[in-house]
């Protein structure tokens, strides 16, 4: 074979691995196992290549195919434990129980943490059938410790402790698995419409958020990531990795993606507001400032912006405009709680106590778990003579958990 022939075979065989794999990610099984079919009929038989047919087949119901490429997947990567967890799934709906825990079993000596997890409820279900119940509830148990997020291991733990009759952890389990099952439809609904529309990220941007709330950070910025493959560059995207990468104790990485949304779109609210708050959070009022002032312009009813802006003023000894700030982030949100501590610090340091308490009570009502404004009116009701008043705001943020200075 010439080396023209060898070299244009290669790149072939590069591109149809790379669209079974943008097939296998948005789930089209039957147009990724079709390529890799090829693949595999024209000798090419990677552990990985092996894997994704067996996983498609396994998916599509052809089971004695799944069986076959996965058992040789795993004897070319026997360290695979996602490769070898499938394996154990094709033996279990075949019907080959024994083979199939002896698998799991591999999988839990030897699997990284989310496989090891997966497989764990799998052998609970297995052994609970045999009626080893104690030995069940351990796995489902170690399962949910190293998958916090394993929505089938809480329906297990639930299921075993009702039969063990312990119904009251076994409706804290159901519950918490009807908690996780409620995300996992909102992302299921979402991962569907990536799958119809590959473009549109709107069901990137959910299906991110869905993670971020649940602090699985990583997969979050890991679907970013692919939107930004599959569509076009947008300023949101980089927002929401900023929001991600602040979570995550990166600032610098957060700014760095705040300023790649406003090249894209200068005037993006939400990217001037996340910035300034960084560069505030940062201890650099002069950058954070004229972001502030900046959005302000365009979103003037901005209630967090005016906030933070009589924040600054306040620090920089602009009391009045700091007042004014206040005043204006309470007209635009007369449910936020920010701005009435702040007004409430500024009347505390003019000694004047009595509108400082009305602010810091307005403060707590409005959030009740606001600690710092708590704080605040417990010093407030002190200087007031007001102790009973006080010992009871302190009574409150111990039970929360808060020592505050006495």
């Amino acid at each position: 074979m010439g080396l023209a022939l060898i070299i244009l075979l290669t790149v072939q065989a590069s591109e149809d691995l790379a669209l079974a794999e943008a097939h296998f990610k948005t789930e089209r099984f039957d147009r990724a196992a079709a390529i890799l079919t090829r693949l595999v009929d024209a000798g090419e038989e990677s552990a990985v290549v092996l894997f994704r047919l067996g996983y498609c087949e396994l998916r599509m119901g052809r089971l004695p195919e799944a069986r076959r490429h996965l058992e040789r997947a795993v004897s070319l990567a026997p360290e695979d434990g996602a490769a070898r967890f499938q394996l154990g799934t094709a033996l279990l709906m075949l019907g080959e129980e024994e083979r199939a825990r002896d698998t799991f079993e591999a999988v839990v000596r030897s699997g990284a943490a989310p496989t090891r997890a997966q497989a764990r409820v799998e052998l609970a279900r297995l052994l609970a059938d045999r009626g080893e119940m104690e030995d069940a509830l351990e796995h489902c148990r170690k399962s949910i410790e190293e998958d916090p997020f394993l929505t089938p291991a809480y329906y297990q733990l639930g299921q075993l402790l009702s039969r063990s009759g312990r119904s009251e952890e076994s409706a804290k389990a159901l519950a918490r698995f009807e908690e996780l099952a409620a995300v996992d439809r909102e992302r299921e609904r979402y991962r569907n419409r990536i799958q119809v529309f590959p473009d549109d990220v709107e069901g990137y941007f959910g299906m991110a958020r869905l993670y971020r709330e649940e602090g699985r950070l990583d997969e979050a910025l890991a679907v970013l990531e692919f939107a930004r493959r599959a569509a076009t560059e947008n300023p949101t995207t980089f927002v929401l990795e900023a929001e991600i990468f602040r979570m995550q104790r990166k600032p610098e990485k957060a700014i760095d993606a705040c300023e790649r949304a406003l090249r894209l779109s200068p005037d993006h609210a939400p990217a001037l507001y996340l910035l300034s708050s960084l560069y505030l959070r940062r201890g650099e009022p002069s950058r954070s400032e004229p972001l502030l002032r900046r959005l302000l312009e365009r979103e003037p009813v901005h209630a967090l912006a005016w906030n933070d802006l009589g924040v600054i003023l306040d620090r920089s000894g602009r009391t009045e405009e700091a007042i004014r700030a206040y005043e204006q982030s309470i007209a635009s949100d007369p449910g936020l709680a920010l701005p009435h501590n702040g007004l409430g610090v500024i009347y505390f340091h003019r000694e004047n106590i009595p509108k400082a308490i009305a602010a810091f009570e307005e403060s707590v009502r409005l959030e009740p778990a606001y600690d710092q404004a708590r704080e605040n009116l417990a010093e407030a009701y002190r200087r007031a003579g007001r102790e009973a008043e006080a010992a009871r705001q302190i009574e409150e943020l111990e039970r929360r958990g808060v020592r505050p200075p006495r």
